[in-house]
């Protein structure tokens, strides 16, 4: 019985079935050419990994490379949403009935961490270490479009329109010994205006302002085969400071067949101007996740280790539409009145109910504290309804039922009156 699957109809032809069923509904076990794929193949590979249950899932999904440990090289909310998600495919994988159970910018450090603690791929969520070139760098991964000056130039490389920006001329790419395109440092340079001291290697450059705009963005899954589809997308329009403050999934803004233009574009970016590729997950992924039913993180791990997209099952079942409306509100520790200045201090108490429809995270807990080196934020709530207006109203809910008290000030009272 052939491979069959019902998601969108962008993620187009596969190609040929990598399983079969026998005639008792078994997966029969095949072998698969990696040739094409050996950069990223890692150090525990298939043919020389320890028999393990992780080792017989990939063999059987026609993945190259086991791995049982993860280096999560992130704090907060992003290292919790790690855990959980990973923790829940590994449970529903692994344990079948079982219960869904200094420095981080630093790039040394991390590398010389997961060297010691021998993990087989290294987490960094979103912010600090994952906005750094040098960590996919020194992780041997892609750099070229992991940080927006090189992926812009590359775009421009393959003639690709941007924004007008201080690197409008640049659009010379080299290949590295590996393999990977990159841009040499000479090119890169030419690109920057200075170099911001907060975080080592932090250049500065301008671009074009896009005046009156939304904010919309396309959640993109692909793999090293080149196969790739779209979760739909979301509206990350209302911010402070240029940060986003609420988001919603999916996008209800935009005409839908603008919003197919850019999906399309998002897979083949070569219609609009090129903003922007963030080859990671963002904090606000949970939208896509609740609109798609696709558990994210759970699927970047099987990425890493080969499996190809139609072998992952949330990405076999996900379906041609977006499930419902989803409204994220994130919780910081900034106070309103003052321009959204950044709060800390220490937390007394944090009561927050997740229901059928709302769900929600936090890093800091009762007796905690917040201070002046950490992210602002420190929670993230999700409110899931049939459509936009269901959504919005089981967020209203959500916020007026959670209490957080402490000698800093948030923005919950606020985003209630947004």
């Amino acid at each position: 019985m052939p491979y069959t699957s019902d998601c969108p109809e962008e993620f187009g032809q596969i190609g040929n079935c990598l399983t079969a069923i026998n005639s008792n509904h078994e997966e029969v076990e095949f072998k698969k050419d990696h040739s094409k794929v050996q950069e990223f193949i890692g150090g525990n590979a298939i043919d020389v990994a320890l028999p393990s249950p992780v080792a017989d899932f990939v063999r059987r999904k026609g993945g190259h490379t086991v791995i049982t440990k993860i280096l999560i090289a992130k704090n907060g909310i992003a290292a919790v949403k790690e855990i959980r998600s990973v923790q829940k495919w590994a449970h529903k994988t692994f344990v079948p009935g079982g219960s869904n159970n200094n420095n981080y910018a630093n790039v040394n450090v991390i590398v010389d961490v997961a060297k010691r603690a021998g993990v087989h791929a290294v987490w960094a969520g979103w912010g600090h270490a994952s906005e750094n070139p040098q960590l996919p760098d020194a992780l041997s991964a892609m750099r070229s479009l992991g940080e927006k000056i090189s992926s812009t130039i590359v775009a421009q490389s393959a003639q690709v329109p941007t924004m007008a920006w201080s690197g409008s001329s640049l659009s010379e790419t080299k290949t590295s010994p590996q393999g990977y395109l990159t841009v040499a440092n000479e090119v890169y340079k030419k690109a920057c205006v200075t170099d911001l001291g907060e975080v080592p290697g932090s250049p500065i450059f301008i671009m074009k302002l896009a005046g009156a705009a939304r904010h919309l963005e396309v959640q993109v899954v692909a793999e090293q085969n080149g196969n790739a589809i779209s979760l739909f997308g979301r509206d990350c329009s209302v911010q402070r400071h240029y940060q986003k403050i609420i988001e919603e999934a999916p996008v209800t803004i935009a005409h839908p067949e603008t919003f197919k233009q850019m999906e399309k574009a998002a897979l083949q970016p070569i219609a609009s101007n090129f903003l922007e590729l963030n080859p990671r997950l963002q904090i606000k992924h949970p939208t896509a996740e609740m609109v798609s039913g696709v558990n994210l993180p759970a699927a970047q791990l099987q990425i890493v280790m080969g499996i190809p997209l139609h072998q992952i099952r949330d990405i076999q079942t996900c379906k041609p539409m977006p499930k419902g409306h989803v409204v994220a509100v994130r919780i910081t520790a900034e106070n309103p009145e003052a321009g959204f200045k950044p709060s800390s201090g220490t937390l007394q108490e944090l009561n927050f109910r997740s229901s059928t429809n709302v769900w929600g995270y936090f890093s800091v807990g009762t007796a905690g504290g917040l201070h002046e080196f950490t992210d602002s934020q420190f929670g993230h709530i999700f409110a899931h309804g049939a459509d936009r207006s269901k959504s919005r109203k089981a967020m209203i809910v959500a916020l007026k039922e959670l209490s957080i008290r402490g000698d800093f000030r948030t923005t919950a009272t606020r985003d209630r009156g947004l």
